[in-house]
């Protein structure tokens, strides 16, 4: 039919491009029988291949390839931007994990495949953190024991999260609680109940920001009376944004703040916002002195002395004693 067409310019090169096209589908049809022949694909044709490829071996439609076929065309695949050898490399490793889960022959591969993708993923966060602090947090998340890393709370684990959190506050039951946490909502004080509830006497005062359009007061009085009505006056919440920008903080990372009034001891940790423990992997670790004092300072600046304004910009705080 092609060769019917007339010779209109604008025919011919619409011939032209479905010719190329043809030629283009047989040469990926070939390579479906011999995967020694992606080598003769060029770059958009190896994109198509292996997209569809691994559509089909994932649905099980297709036969797992012998990997020493698979392997000799590797470094055919990486002669391409390293942008457009996501599906192909995706499909190597999904090939090979179906060939071991069919002999157990390639575990160790497999593992050392995870281990550069680990190490990778690891520069690009530690170039990407721009502080210490979370370039700190990059290792502990990202570590080879990461499985075995006793403050990590995975997706479904909230209990988890929150026997830490109890167990941390058993160890130090201090008189005094403060919390930095930009996302710290009304129905989070459950654990604030679970706390008081170890040590009549703890006193707890809140850095937050109000994310929504009520009033302070009622949305965390409302989200505490749901809880306990036993104990007012203990827990002091203020929220802190920017006057031109609402719903923004000049806070951003999440501290919990012990301290002993007897001994002046303080004890520390970070952790995700209470109402995401569970939702997706969080993390909750012990602070040094230094991220102590470090955090202190900024709950000191915008929950005790509430400045008027940071960087030239002025801030609008609410504050609220729950009764």
């Amino acid at each position: 039919m092609l060769e019917m067409i007339d010779d209109d310019p604008a025919r011919l090169q619409y011939k032209k491009m479905l010719k190329q096209r043809a030629t283009s589908s047989k040469k990926i049809e070939a390579a479906k029988n011999n995967l020694l022949l992606v080598s003769r694909l060029n770059n958009d044709e190896q994109i198509r291949f292996f997209d569809r490829q691994m559509e089909v071996l994932i649905k099980k439609k297709n036969v797992v390839r012998d990997f020493n076929t698979t392997q000799a065309i590797i470094g055919k695949i990486y002669e391409n931007p390293i942008t457009d050898t996501q599906n192909a490399v995706l499909y190597f490793i999904e090939n090979l994990y179906q060939k071991n889960a069919a002999n157990g022959k390639y575990k160790i591969l497999l593992r050392n495949i995870h281990q550069a993708i680990l190490y990778n993923l690891k520069l690009v966060l530690a170039i990407a953190s721009g502080t210490q602090e979370k370039m700190d947090r990059v290792n502990r998340i990202m570590s080879e024991r990461y499985d075995t890393n006793d403050g990590m709370i995975q997706v479904g684990r909230e209990d988890k999260g929150v026997k830490k959190i109890l167990e941390w506050y058993k160890k130090y039951p201090h008189d005094i609680l403060r919390i930095i946490d930009p996302h710290f909502h009304a129905k989070d004080l459950f654990i604030i109940k679970l706390l008081m509830d170890i040590n009549n006497n703890l006193k707890c005062f809140i850095l937050t920001k109000n994310e929504t359009q009520e009033p302070l007061n009622e949305i965390f009085q409302n989200g505490w009376n749901m809880i306990s009505a036993e104990l007012p006056g203990r827990i002091e919440v203020k929220a802190c944004c920017y006057e031109d920008q609402q719903g923004k903080t000049p806070f951003h990372d999440r501290w919990w703040l012990l301290y002993n009034t007897n001994t002046d001891e303080y004890q520390g940790i970070r952790m995700a916002s209470p109402s995401t423990l569970g939702s997706r992997i969080t993390e909750i670790s012990s602070m040094d002195s230094e991220a102590i004092h470090s955090a202190m300072n900024i709950f000191n600046k915008f929950f005790l002395n509430m400045i008027p304004k940071i960087e030239g910009r002025k801030l609008n705080y609410e504050e609220t004693i729950l009764r």
